[in-house]
């Protein structure tokens, strides 16, 4: 099978990890090796769609249906280290919707989020639709039409500079593009949801994307009001290693009192075996697993309890264990995500600030995991 075309982005690392649509209609992804490798069983899954998607794409690029975003080596300065990924106005109106800017003018919180690091951007893409309608389903994936950044000065929304014309340009297609809205929800979708997130999570890719302690000042510092319950958690550290000894202290010196109230006394540390129901932990070793096992403690609310606000910094994360509970967003959609389920595998409303207000439905449980934890284990630095 040819998979030539993807070109390595300029002054930047390859994009390991993230998927691929070659030319020729295979699905695949990067490795840290910069080999790439077919996914032959979501390849032969999505054969004919790939290439009635290509067919229709590369007829009229620009017809606002099919692309993301695109993907670039910045050379002007940036929080991030690696690829820049811009996205198209359309997606950043549902990736963060703002009641009432269907059509207007985007707001500044919402230009702020045109362009992100290429990680962070697939992350938020991901996860734009965790309440919204199945029309905001997005299944991001790269895409070499050999193309140069000059071709792409309206998206940029600036004047050409010298050196667009020799910058090479990865666009972002949604394989889901052509799938009518009422479908997107189907399992092979969501199937292929879940390896596309998988893929961003996994503690290689933490080690050598642009996922660094910059990248998370700059996603949840962007100067934006976060509302009432902005202070939740001002003191997250730039640190990248966390010493066994201070992993204790997170409960205490980051200590959020709607959360926190729900922890039975004394604490019950969670299995490994519940962890692997996460995607996000399906990588892990035995040792990083036990470590992530014995410091992440089960918590138990009750209905009615409302846990997370919309508006949020905070740098906690919460996996549903079971129970069921509502996400709201600012316009008033409501989506149900219950414990055990695909849409479970992932952190609740994990996008910073909080763009949901999480309240129980049913009495559950559910583990809340601090970054330093969370990227200390995946990324073994432990200390």
């Amino acid at each position: 099978m040819n998979t030539a075309g993807l070109r390595t982005v300029h002054a930047a690392p390859a994009p390991v990890g993230l998927y691929v649509l070659t030319g020729n209609a295979a699905l695949g992804v990067y490795g840290e090796d910069k080999r790439f490798t077919v996914d032959a069983e979501l390849t032969k899954a999505f054969a004919d769609h790939n290439a009635v998607l290509l067919k229709a794409y590369l007829k009229n690029p620009d017809d606002g249906q099919c692309r993301i975003g695109i993907v670039y080596g910045a050379r002007e300065g940036r929080l991030w280290k690696g690829a820049t990924f811009v996205l198209e106005e359309s997606v950043v109106r549902n990736v963060y919707p703002i009641a009432g800017t269907a059509t207007g003018q985007l707001t500044a919180f919402q230009k702020r989020h045109l362009t992100q690091s290429v990680y962070r951007g697939m992350e938020a893409v991901l996860g734009g639709a965790e309440a919204g309608p199945a029309s905001a389903i997005y299944c991001p994936v790269l895409f070499d039409r050999h193309t140069t950044l000059d071709q792409y000065l309206a998206l940029l929304g600036r004047e050409q500079r010298e050196t667009d014309r020799q910058t090479p340009v990865l666009e972002v297609l949604n394989l889901a593009a052509i799938i009518p809205a009422a479908a997107r929800n189907r399992p092979a979708i969501m199937e292929l949801r879940a390896k596309l997130r998988e893929s961003l999570i996994k503690s290689e890719l933490r080690k050598t994307s642009d996922l660094t302690i910059l990248d998370k000042v700059e996603w949840q510092d962007d100067g934006t009001d976060p509302g009432a319950y902005g202070d939740a958690d001002k003191r997250h550290s730039r640190q990248t290693t966390l010493p066994v000894a201070d992993i204790d202290r997170l409960h205490s010196d980051y200590y959020y009192e709607e959360v926190e109230r729900w922890l039975p006394q004394p604490p019950r540390p969670v299995g490994t075996t519940t962890l692997h129901d996460f995607a996000q932990f399906r990588e892990l070793d035995d040792t990083r697993l036990g470590t992530l096992a014995s410091n992440s403690f089960i918590y138990e609310a009750p209905p009615g309890t409302r846990l997370v606000q919309r508006g949020m910094t905070d740098e906690w994360n919460m996996y549903l264990l079971s129970g069921s509970v509502t996400l709201q967003a600012e316009d008033g959609a409501v989506i149900v995500v219950e414990g055990n389920t695909p849409k479970a595998e992932s952190p609740i409303s994990f996008l910073k600030p909080r763009k949901y207000t999480v309240e129980t439905l049913t009495p559950v449980s559910f583990l809340w995991i601090h970054n330093r934890l969370l990227d200390a284990v995946l990324s073994g630095d432990l200390a």
